[in-house]
């Protein structure tokens, strides 16, 4: 493919640029003052301090007032633990491990215990407990297809959670050795996320594609949503000699 032709035509075609006509800055010089010097490190006097304290809002009046604002938090705990708060009658998700190549079940342990301390980062942008309900706002934090618009830092509305009967036991994501055999058992697990997206061309690929089964169900699905299946992630526990 000639370089000028990188990623094909469809993918640049949909995105626009907005040029920026003047500088964009806090216009409370005060306040902006204050937090120069928070980036640089520098000591806040009391009266720093009591202007940065006077913004200061509790969790009851941010429900109430601004209940839709994007909460910025430290670490991603702080931000799952936020998550597991708000979100109400949530159904947690929970990422099935499958842990291959070990000697012993001690070993075995070993691994799950590093996989589990693992970051979100770490773990290609996939979290180990995902609480999930019907109404609330997503983000998507894995690249799923760059062309189409699903990549990582979209957002929607999750609209439904789609499940099915699959033959995956409580156990299954614990693969034993190569001469162990497991027969798992059925039950009900999410197969399909849906979701409303604030750009009518995002997703329109995958739309089409799933089409067929959205209008197989029209009381319980919609053309406007855009599904996201569950993804499979290799993480390496070991060093590489």
């Amino acid at each position: 493919m000639p370089i000028n032709q990188l990623g094909g035509p469809i993918l640049w075609h949909s995105i626009d640029y907005f040029p920026l006509v003047r500088v964009v800055q806090q216009t409370d010089e005060r306040f902006s003052t204050i937090l120069t010097k928070i980036g640089d490190g520098l000591q806040l006097s009391n009266d720093n301090i009591s202007l940065i304290e006077s913004r200061h809002k509790t969790q009851a009046w941010c429900k109430e007032n601004v209940p839709d604002a994007v909460r910025l938090y430290y670490s991603n705990n702080e931000v799952d633990s936020y998550n597991r708060a708000a979100i109400l009658n949530a159904y947690y998700c929970l990422a099935h491990d499958i842990v291959l190549s070990y000697s012993s079940e001690r070993e075995k342990r070993q691994y799950q215990g590093k996989l589990h301390k693992m970051t979100v980062a770490e773990t290609d942008g996939l979290p180990y407990l995902l609480p999930l309900a019907e109404g609330y706002t997503y983000m998507i934090t894995s690249n799923i297809d760059v062309a189409d618009g699903l990549v990582n830092g979209s957002i929607g509305v999750l609209r439904h959670i789609e499940r099915q009967q699959s033959n995956v036991g409580d156990n299954s994501a614990e693969a034993g050795p190569s001469t162990s055999i497991t027969s798992p058992a059925a039950r009900e697990e999410i197969v399909t996320l849906w979701f409303e997206l604030p750009e009518e061309t995002t997703g329109t690929t995958a739309k089409v594609k799933c089409r067929p089964h959205v209008q197989s169900k029209p009381n319980t699905l919609s053309t406007n949503w855009v599904p996201v299946y569950k993804k499979i992630v290799n993480i390496t526990l070991t060093k590489t000699i």
